[in-house]
């Protein structure tokens, strides 16, 4: 009789761990379905900051290329002009904005290359960095597309 008993304590304990652990499956799943998603939020947040910074950095740069013979009159950064001022070719038609340019996209990966490590890293503080510095840009595009472009036609 006691080792009946013995097999059905034993039934009941190995019942009451693997219930346990079968809890304790279930838990880890849902915490890892939830840490997947705000994995996956936090993906798709830090591209939509990079392709926000990145494509208005562009149209910048594009900006500055076609419009580079009025360029002097309108640049407001003090930097971009000095810049500029390094870098003019004797006796050409259109000024040359090579330096300038290339500063720019050196500035615009540093940048996209801050971002993305602070959202990686940091997340409490790289969305709201990489918040603010998007809606930057985006006032600047606002700015040179409704600004700058009707002073320029």
């Amino acid at each position: 009789m006691e080792l009946l008993s013995f097999r059905v304590s034993a039934t009941s304990e190995t019942d009451a761990a693997a219930s346990a652990i079968q809890d304790s499956l279930k838990s880890f799943v849902k915490l890892a379905a939830l840490a997947f998603d705000r994995w996956r939020a936090s993906w798709i947040s830090l591209m939509s900051y990079l392709l926000i910074v990145g494509g208005i950095s562009v149209y910048d740069i594009y900006l500055t290329i076609r419009y580079a013979e009025s360029l002097e009159q309108y640049e407001a950064n003090p930097i971009g002009r000095w810049l500029m001022g390094l870098d003019q070719l004797a006796r050409a038609e259109c000024p040359d904005v090579s330096l300038f340019v290339g500063c720019k996209t050196a500035g615009t990966l540093l940048v996209l290359a801050v971002i993305a490590i602070l959202v990686v890293r940091w997340a409490r503080l790289g969305h709201p960095i990489a918040m603010g510095v998007s809606l930057f840009q985006i006032t600047l595009g606002y700015f040179l597309t409704f600004s700058l472009t009707t002073s320029f036609k």
